[in-house]
């Protein structure tokens, strides 16, 4: 019977230090390289009373970016533009708002919340 990893409350892995997968590393480690997180933590590294987040490394700035980015499927970047664009000509024409899938609805939604999140936490 294998053990199973530790989880955060949020479902992602936490590793013992030493033990995380090569190509995540924490908010210092990065920053000790001029670098910052470009997304959200991928797991956790077990540092007694308080977790520290891990990064992946693929997925970061240089630290004096004044920048946010966000990763998103085909379908999301195509859903968030039919919202812009249909926002455009609703504000420019007086068109109707156009309507969205449940699925774009929940894509959406969810770049309002990784953006909400990046503005929160990488000042």
């Amino acid at each position: 019977m294998a053990l199973e990893r530790p989880t955060a409350a949020d479902g992602k892995p936490i590793y013992r230090p030493g033990s995380a997968p090569r190509g995540l590393a924490t908010s210092k480690q990065l920053a000790d390289r001029g670098l910052k997180p470009g997304g959200r933590p991928v797991a956790y590294l077990d540092m007694g009373t308080v977790d520290a987040a891990l990064f992946d490394e693929r997925n970061v700035m240089p630290h004096d970016a004044d920048g946010i980015r966000i990763e998103m499927d085909r379908a999301t970047v195509e859903a968030l533009h039919a919202a812009l664009y249909g926002f455009g000509e609703h504000i420019a024409a007086g068109a109707p708002l156009p309507d969205f899938s449940p699925e774009d609805n929940s894509r959406l939604g969810k770049v309002i919340e990784d953006l909400w999140w990046h503005l929160r936490h990488q000042r």
